[in-house]
């Protein structure tokens, strides 16, 4: 723990703060009064006193409290980069299949609430926590060396608040946790909708969205009444039993002064700490409520933590790959809450520089078939090799960074076109940046822009077009060079005359390199080495476009019913 030493001061300084200033400083005000009533106190002594009750009071409030403060704060500080860090660390690892699963949006509010739920925790442990139970110790102590037993009562007062306030915060975990539900369902919802603009303006949802809002808002009202309600039940019980200890301090101090068990200083001292004790009392139920919210937003991003990652570096061995041989040797796959198999004894073998193109209807495996070459998942049964290296037995970084990947639909931050395109190789320069840019006939639109290179793109890119993006996305696989390619309908989203001029970029790139190509557009691989066609997770046809247009079979067929170089489906 990087803040261990920060916590610890804390957990020191809090309580001697408390001491001095609650229990310490009453002290010399009772010895004052003691000396009146006695008639013992001289003008020398009282001066004196109060110079030391100030000192004291400097020492506890300034001194100690800020030091308290700044040990705190280191804590939260520190802390919360650390929650931060770790919440991302584990999201990082999960695979695809758990994005698919949940919204972003959603995560980004589990793991901002955990955060802040992390701050609200130390906070609570220093500066409530400690100062209950120091007010707790002091007070039963020091008043039972004066009158034990209204120490006694006291501490059993105590003990029954305690209970309760634990079975008022029980009471209350259910309505908590089902309004920091609600909470984080406007978060998803917002981050769906907000993303996903240019659909509900072009289907004009505006006002489906806002409904669907609106009832998730009702909701939230509703869980968020549900739990003032229940506030407020529970608090009416705390403060009986706080009035109840307020009469039973004054009736013990009438009696006391009556039985002449105690002197005007002694009634001040216990009357003095019994009230410390009771501001201090009433942050019982604060503390175990404000526990079972900080409980409640932690759950969920705390379940995400404990949860197994799906796809697991077994070894921290790297991958290394030179040729870029691929094969999936009797590779079986079954889609999870699926009980047909994909891929079933899948075998397919593509030797170096080999340049291969994958056709097929939707549902027949092609983009199953990336996802296991890039190790998104990995097969039931079989193995997927490159150079001869089963990719399951080294890091998934290392498998990445062997291959260069441009999907159908462009993967861009909102970050400038110089960091979008070398984000697969951080190390190259603004040169080598610029030469990529050209051979992905890029060079010319971004040099257009106001700021060139240095222009933000816009969330998922939606400041440029979609030609413009695919292009800054084959930009970077041309300037990550790695030794195998698969692109993903990585032409899809150009205009004709773009995908002319980037086919010829596109067919220097795959020179030399084992080529993947999944297309509907049958135009953009005639010309590659060989064609496979996949029905149903099995391969059908394979060979070059002639041969396969020769067979008359389903590559013919596709062919021949394309509109607009499309595969009709």
């Amino acid at each position: 723990m990087l803040f261990r030493k920060s916590v610890i001061a804390s957990f020191i300084i809090a309580p001697l703060s408390i001491i001095i200033e609650r229990y310490l400083t009453p002290i010399i005000i009772a010895i004052v009064l003691s000396g009146i009533q006695a008639g013992t106190v001289t003008l020398e002594s009282t001066i004196w006193l109060i110079v030391l009750y100030g000192f004291l009071q400097i020492i506890s409030q300034l001194v100690g409290y800020r030091l308290n403060l700044y040990a705190m704060w280191s804590v939260q500080i520190k802390g919360a980069r650390e929650v931060y860090r770790e919440s991302y660390e584990k999201l990082s690892k999960n695979s695809l299949n758990f994005y698919s699963d949940n919204f972003a949006g959603a995560l980004v509010s589990k793991v901002t609430k955990f955060g802040t739920a992390f701050v609200t925790f130390w906070f609570m442990m220093i500066f409530q926590v400690l100062f209950i139970v120091t007010s707790i110790l002091a007070t039963v102590i020091g008043i039972a060396f004066m009158i034990w037993q209204y120490a006694l009562i006291l501490l059993i007062l105590v003990v029954v608040f305690t209970i309760t306030a634990y079975l008022g915060t029980r009471f209350m975990r259910p309505r908590q946790k089902e309004r920091s539900k609600a909470y984080t369902r406007i978060s998803a919802q917002l981050a769906d909708s907000i993303s996903n603009m240019f659909a509900v303006k072009i289907d004009s949802g505006e006002m489906r969205e806002k409904q669907r809002l609106e009832k998730s808002l009702d909701n939230m009202v509703e869980k968020e009444f549900y739990v003032r309600k229940g506030i407020i039940s529970i608090s009416s019980i705390y403060t009986a039993i706080l009035v109840f200890m307020r009469i039973v301090t004054l009736v013990v101090a009438i009696w006391a002064v009556q039985e002449g068990i105690a002197d005007a200083a002694i009634v001040y001292l216990c009357i003095t700490y019994t009230f410390n004790l009771l501001q201090e009392v009433w942050n019982i139920s604060n503390v175990m409520r404000d526990l079972y919210q900080i409980v409640g937003d932690s759950e969920e991003m705390l379940d995400i933590l404990d949860q197994d990652i799906d796809i697991k570096d077994k070894t921290k061995k790297a991958i290394k790959v030179s040729e870029g041989a691929l094969e999936l040797k009797n590779v079986s796959f079954t889609h999870a809450n699926d009980n047909h198999a994909l891929f079933e004894n899948f075998q397919l073998s593509v030797k170096p520089g080999q340049r291969i193109g994958v056709v097929g209807v939707s549902g027949a495996g092609k983009t199953t078939l990336t996802k296991l070459l890039l190790r998104f998942v990995d097969p039931t049964s079989g193995s997927v090799m490159i150079d001869g290296q089963n990719i399951a037995r080294y890091t998934q970084a290392s498998v990445h960074d062997a291959i260069a990947y441009v999907p159908q639909e462009p993967l861009l931050f909102h970050r400038s076109i110089s960091e979008n395109i070398g984000y697969g190789r951080p190390d190259a320069t603004q040169e080598e940046i610029e030469n990529a840019a050209r051979q992905a006939n890029a060079l010319s639109f971004i040099s257009s822009l106001p700021d060139g290179f240095d222009t933000l793109v816009g969330e998922r890119g939606v400041k440029l077009s979609g030609g413009q993006r695919q292009r800054v996305a084959i930009a970077r696989a041309i300037l990550k060079d790695a030794p195998v390619l698969v692109l993903d309908e990585a032409t899809s989203a150009l205009d004709s005359e773009s995908e002319k001029l980037i086919q010829d970029a596109l067919q220097k790139l795959m020179k030399g390199r084992t080529s993947i190509v999944i297309a509907h557009r049958l135009s953009t691989i005639a010309n590659l080495d060989r064609i496979i066609v996949l029905e149903n997770g099995k391969i059908i046809e394979d060979g070059t476009h002639a041969k396969l247009l020769k067979q008359d079979k389903v590559y013919a067929m596709l062919w021949a019913h394309q509109s607009g170089g499309f595969i009709e489906e």
